[in-house]
């Protein structure tokens, strides 16, 4: 399920920051409905989203890190809200789930939904998530996939973000995780990590909502020293400074903001 970050691997980096501006006030969603409706009894999910024949072929993000404008995270308080009131919610399929995250309060912008999918993923207690009737390669597969193993964080944010409508790829590489030394050769064996890029304000921007959750305490990977605590620096950080973390094994021109 990827490499853990450690503790000693905190966001030394600036705050949290963005290109686009995000302004609550322009925002078209519904956060001021004081309980969510009920999804109608014909709602499916959307149609998932085509990213190989439909994604944008795009330039990577371009930008100096130093000219970056750190992002107040107070602007995002009702979509966090919202994203936290879902996840202490149970929903008995992924219909449920996508109509009560992103539907029920008609949320159509881009960054809104890549926002909420995050936080929702990162403050969820996945092991002890359970749907009706799961059928294999399902969308409740995947996401049930996280307490066998067989699914990474990666999987499943690009899974949500596809049927919320928004472009999103998965990108393999290396990680300087927990067991990390200075000098050390990645290699297929070691430090294999995935993360996402999420196509948000007309780039291509990263996002790891694995390290963003959760962080190990110490040097051994048990559940034990394991520690779910949200870190946002995960949450759409410069190529430049995620860099020094995260590798990828293959550059895709017009994808991968790493290049």
């Amino acid at each position: 399920s990827g490499v853990a970050r450690n503790q000693r691997q905190e966001s030394t980096f600036a705050p949290v920051t963005l290109t686009m501006a995000y302004d609550p006030a322009a925002s078209t969603a519904h956060w001021d409905l004081a309980t969510l409706p009920r999804e109608p009894s014909n709602f499916h999910a959307p149609q998932l989203i085509d990213t190989d024949a439909t994604v944008p072929r795009l330039r990577p993000l371009e930008e100096d890190v130093a000219q970056r404008r750190p992002i107040e995270e107070q602007l995002f308080e009702r979509v966090d809200q919202h994203a936290w009131s879902v996840a202490r919610r149970e929903q008995h399929n992924f219909d449920q789930l996508i109509w009560d995250l992103i539907y029920a309060r008609a949320v159509d912008q881009d960054l809104e939904k890549v926002r909420v999918i995050f936080q929702w993923l990162c403050s969820k207690d996945l092991h002890h998530m359970n749907f009706d009737g799961v059928r294999p390669g399902s969308p409740e597969d995947i996401l049930l996939g996280i307490r066998s193993g067989q699914s990474t964080y990666a999987q499943v944010f690009q899974t949500m973000c596809q049927y919320a409508g928004v472009h999103c790829q998965i990108i393999t590489g290396y990680a300087k995780g927990a067991d990390y030394q200075p000098g050390m050769r990645f290699h297929d064996a070691r430090a294999r990590h995935s993360w996402n890029t999420v196509l948000v304000g007309g780039a291509w921007r990263l996002i790891d909502c694995h390290w963003a959750a959760r962080k190990l305490i110490g040097k051994q990977c048990t559940v034990d020293n394991i520690r779910y605590e949200l870190d946002t620096y995960y949450f759409l950080p410069h190529p430049a400074q995620l860099i020094y973390t995260h590798y990828p094994r293959r550059v895709s021109s017009g994808i991968h903001p790493a290049a």
